[in-house]
């Protein structure tokens, strides 16, 4: 049981990190994944975004056959596999709880990804044993916001995939992972659209909205502001990935002390596709890409991502910006 205190938000528990990566190192050693990462290959793509390509070949030999998605309000299906199913023995790291918050009802768990895509790379289940969709509520957010601030590694990206946009469980998670590289992304100038901020196409090729945390003060807030968003693009059948991540400023300016959450609205993706080359799903969308094919590796270009990541968000961004900033608008 990992237990914390809104006193921790503030300055990191100290040990977040350090007990999932224990517990996470110690699950491999004992042969939980379906592989290992030693031989994890990746390389920095020439080029002005500074996109990172990693072979995942294993990752698409052996993970778990991705579940046909539909419709963004599919509904849970307790006959298909979900994540009260799993050997809590040999894949959960900890439950979750906070110990200021009497009302908080269900399970927090994490878990490994038996099928990893990086270091440390676990799933954040909120109120697992709920049996929810894969549709964000704002007790999902607020869980994925304190766990950013309980982490004092600023490598730490927590990530989600809405039904039809390559989510491949419909049960809610969120992805966790350490990643090394600081990507654009993190540091790029925002511009603001009405109450929240937009990372606009002339900065990145993949458009988003973005919302952004000086201090756990602000979770509250965020939570109700992202929520706003994520349920209305649901509403309106609009797929949707998400990333928590900390970076700059809203001016591209000091640390990585700021952070900062985006929502991509997207092309929709029905039905089960053939990866290719990659997908583009929130890792892709970051600037982390998970080529599947290694004479794809090899000869992948950072004109390709560009011209992928616009291709799925460029003209769905456009067509929801009025909209999105009509909906902030009546606060």
């Amino acid at each position: 049981m990992f237990e914390y205190r809104n006193s921790d938000l503030d300055e990191g528990s100290g040990d977040f990190d350090a007990r999932l990566m224990e517990q996470w190192n110690r699950r491999m050693a004992e042969g939980s994944f379906r592989y290992n990462l030693d031989n994890l290959l990746s390389r920095k793509l020439e080029g002005r975004y500074g996109y990172v390509a990693q072979m995942q070949r294993n990752r698409m030999e052996k993970r778990r056959p991705p579940e046909k998605m539909d419709s963004l309000r599919q509904q849970f299906d307790d006959n298909k596999f979900n994540f009260t199913k799993i050997n809590a023995d040999k894949e959960l790291i900890f439950q979750m709880k906070n110990l200021d918050d009497s009302n908080r009802k269900g399970q927090d768990q994490v878990i490994i990804n038996v099928s990893p895509i990086d270091r440390g790379n676990s799933l954040l289940l909120p109120q697992v044993d709920h049996k929810l969709p894969q549709v964000l509520t704002e007790y999902g957010i607020r869980l994925a916001l304190e766990v950013i601030f309980l982490s004092n590694d600023p490598e730490l990206r927590i990530m989600f995939n809405s039904l039809c946009a390559y989510a491949s469980v419909n049960h809610q998670h969120w992805h966790l992972e350490y990643f090394k590289p600081v990507l654009p992304i993190q540091v790029a100038k925002l511009t603001e659209l009405g109450s929240i901020h937009i990372l606009p196409q002339e900065e990145y090729p993949a458009p988003g909205f973005v919302f952004l945390l000086n201090s756990p003060k602000d979770i509250e807030q965020t939570v109700r502001m992202v929520h706003k968003l994520t349920s209305w693009l649901t509403d309106k059948n609009v797929a949707h990935n998400v990333l928590v991540i900390r970076g700059k400023n809203s001016a591209g300016e000091g640390g990585l002390q700021t952070v900062r959450v985006f929502v991509w609205a997207r092309e929709t993706v029905v039905g089960a596709k053939d990866p290719g080359a990659f997908v583009t799903a929130v890792c892709e969308l970051s600037g982390q890409i998970l080529v599947y094919k290694e004479d794809e590796y090899e000869k992948i270009v950072e004109e390709d991502v560009v011209k992928a990541q616009e291709t799925s968000v460029l003209q769905t961004f456009l067509r929801v910006k009025d909209d999105v900033a009509a909906l902030y608008s009546l606060n």
